[in-house]
């Protein structure tokens, strides 16, 4: 079901509030938030590119991925916990439909997605255990017992992984996702999707984190006192010296309780941020994730702190999209690749792959 908390919402000495949110939303918002973002945004003669954020460039976030989660786990959510549309919109021109389905019409588009999500999981367990299992699945009937006995069984000698398979179950799913902003992009976000014309799905989601983070009283921060989410604490104070480490912090050196934070909101992927974890499993997360090639920075996006003003005018390189925070990402080596040179030898190597793909 839906569910919006607010996990940290801090204020700066001056400046605009930052907030972090956890939300659970139907999967299929994931690809209507994607839409109607901006690609840089250029601070004096320094340019900003964002890839991937969610909606505008300016919103941090870790989900749970369907990359990271075992098939069995899916498939019992997608049983368990179906996504079905509130209202179904009627057929028609345009992007949002002519109107309502009603009374009966609408029972029977309720059947048909559940039908169709009772195919999908045939089809995914056809796909995980390499035959066609739909005979088999109609002699025992398609519900859970079933499926949890299937569980226990060896794995077949060729199946299709779960980074496949899973997402023919991504319409009827939930997914758990952190967000960050400051509150001039999530402004931004609820100018966009809180107007009647967003996904009915999007807009819903959009409406309760306006009225959470309107509900939240904001903790008042220090100079380099830190923005932790999933982190309880007194926010703690950590000021690196800026001006001696770019372009990257020795990773022992990051406050341990920013390390923490880190992981936790990469443990998002897995639906698992675990607040009672020990320090030495967070920085085995954390290690994990900086120490990697290419870098996992998406986690450490979260957390920042707010520097004097004076900071992003002497040091532009260390601006984000978290605007007047100091963010955690930008302390890391190798955050953002401004050039990418590969071997000819490694462009040599990825010829199987793109005959493969038909390229």
């Amino acid at each position: 079901m839906f569910n919006c908390k607010v996990l940290k919402h801090s204020r700066p000495p001056e400046g605009l509030d930052l907030i972090s949110i956890e939300w659970d939303t139907p999967r299929v918002v994931l690809a209507e938030a994607v839409t109607h973002r901006r690609s840089s945004d250029v601070f004096g003669d320094f340019e900003l590119v964002y890839a991937e954020r969610t909606t505008t460039q300016g919103m941090s976030k870790n989900s749970a991925s369907s990359r990271a989660i075992p098939l069995w786990k899916i498939i019992k959510k997608a049983m368990d916990d179906t996504y079905v549309p509130q209202r179904f919109s009627s057929a028609g021109k345009g992007m949002q439909g002519a109107g309502w389905l009603e009374g009966k019409d609408h029972e029977i588009a309720v059947k048909n997605w559940l039908r169709l999500r009772d195919q999908a999981v045939v089809a995914a367990l056809s796909l995980l255990n390499g035959k066609d299992c739909a005979e088999t699945i109609q002699k025992a009937g398609l519900h859970l017992r079933f499926i949890r006995e299937l569980e226990g069984l060896p794995a077949p000698d060729v199946s299709v992984h779960k980074q496949d398979v899973n997402r023919c179950l991504e319409p009827w799913l939930w997914v758990t996702q952190a967000v960050t902003a400051t509150m001039d992009h999530w402004s931004n976000f609820f100018h966009l999707r809180c107007h009647r014309a967003a996904h009915p799905a999007l807009r819903k989601l959009a409406r309760m984190a306006f009225l959470a983070i309107r509900g939240s009283k904001p903790q008042q921060l220090a100079r380099y006192q830190w923005h932790l989410p999933y982190d309880d604490g007194e926010a703690p104070f950590w000021a690196p010296n800026l001006a001696t480490i770019w372009p990257g912090v020795a990773l022992d050196d990051i406050h341990p309780r920013v390390r923490a934070s880190a992981a936790r909101c990469a443990w998002v992927s897995y639906e698992n941020p675990d607040k009672e974890a020990t320090q030495e499993a967070c920085d085995n997360t954390f290690t994990k994730l900086v120490g990697s090639s290419p870098l996992h920075a998406s986690p450490q996006e979260h957390q920042a702190c707010p520097p004097p003003p004076s900071l992003f005018q002497a040091m532009p390189q260390y601006q984000s999209n978290l605007t007047g925070w100091l963010q955690a990402r930008k302390l890391l080596p190798r955050e953002a690749v401004k050039e990418y040179s590969p071997s000819d030898e490694l462009v040599a190597s990825w010829g199987p792959d793109l005959m493969e793909d038909g390229l």
